[in-house]
């Protein structure tokens, strides 16, 4: 049994949100990062700890271990150089911790909705193989042929229960799947205005770069990620352009640019760059929430066309039988 469970902890996946968290409470109260590193189970963290033991830098260490993106990696190399490690790990938990209840923000706008149309669909499979066809014989002996219901029967005789039971679930599951990227559930649930939402995130990333030390150059080199073109960024700044205009010219918003005059004026661009975030995200909240208020009615409505049309399918003729008695 042990042997077993050892087995499930050693494929369970990496938690870095975790990670970073119970990390940066160790070290906040004196204990080393290799010895909070060996008191873990986990093969990522042990990885790490032989390779701390080894001798490899902290940097190193977790660049080699493939499970950090690079953006984690250049704050942790920039920890390493200042010595504040701990304070490095408790915000790429913050960081991690912010993005994963967007996320989760994200995904209820469209659970109530993907639960309403999948008992939609179920309702409609119900109704097509259990319902009509007893009503289509009821109404074949009493009234004759009823165009409708023929249309149904029809389509039933040609594709069995099972094979369309297995078309709607199939349809489910891929939706599902489908929802669970999360870059596509974020396109789905923003549409136009994922194009902020990204620009926001790689703002937040410049400057968690650059306040904690990085060269603005640097971290626009580091942040090219192929929607905002760091690398363009970086290569207008070293031509001489300005920060603004090379803002500008690589397609940033006219709200971005605002406070980036404002920090041009001050002399203060982590200042700026974090007012510019918060009001981003506070915007992107309250985005949500009307989403949420406008899809739930919706799905509602799609719910109750197709309730609709499934009980005019067996209603109507049921009535035009009666009439004709």
């Amino acid at each position: 049994m042990s042997g077993w469970s050892s087995g499930i902890r050693r494929r369970r996946r990496f938690n870095k949100e975790r990670f970073f968290y119970e990390k940066s409470i160790y070290l906040s109260n004196g204990l080393g990062l290799v010895e909070s590193l060996s008191l873990s189970q986990d093969e990522t963290e042990m990885r790490l700890a032989r390779q701390l033991q080894g001798g490899a830098s902290l940097t190193d260490s977790f660049e080699g271990c493939g499970a950090f993106t690079r953006r984690e990696v250049s704050i942790i190399r920039l920890s390493e150089e200042t010595g504040t490690i701990g304070a490095a790990f408790r915000g790429l938990y913050e960081d991690l911790k912010e993005e994963r209840e967007l996320s989760g923000k994200i995904r209820t706008v469209l659970i109530y909705p993907g639960i309403l149309i999948s008992a939609t669909i179920i309702f409609l499979f119900c109704a097509a193989y259990y319902l009509v066809p007893p009503i289509h014989d009821m109404i074949s002996g009493i009234s004759g042929r009823n165009t409708v219901l023929e249309t149904v029967m029809a389509f039933t005789s040609v594709v069995p229960a099972r094979v369309s039971g297995a078309l709607c679930l199939l349809v489910m599951a891929v939706a599902f799947r489908y929802l669970m990227d999360r870059e596509k559930m974020f396109a789905i649930v923003l549409g136009r205005k994922k194009a902020q939402y990204d620009e926001m995130m790689f703002i937040k990333e410049f400057n968690k770069l650059i306040s904690g030390g990085m060269d603005v150059l640097k971290a626009a080199e580091l942040l090219d990620d192929g929607v905002f073109r760091g690398q363009g960024l970086m290569e207008r700044l070293i031509s001489g352009e300005g920060l603004e205009a090379a803002f500008r010219e690589e397609g940033f918003s006219g709200l971005l640019l605002s406070y980036i005059h404002m920090a041009e004026q001050t002399g203060d661009l982590p200042a700026a760059l974090g007012s510019y975030v918060a009001n981003r995200r506070s915007w992107f909240e309250d985005y949500l929430k009307r989403k949420t208020a406008l899809v739930e009615p919706l799905a509602v409505i799609i719910m109750g066309l197709a309730v609709f049309a499934s009980a005019s399918v067996i209603l109507l003729p049921m009535l035009d039988a009666y009439e004709a008695l």
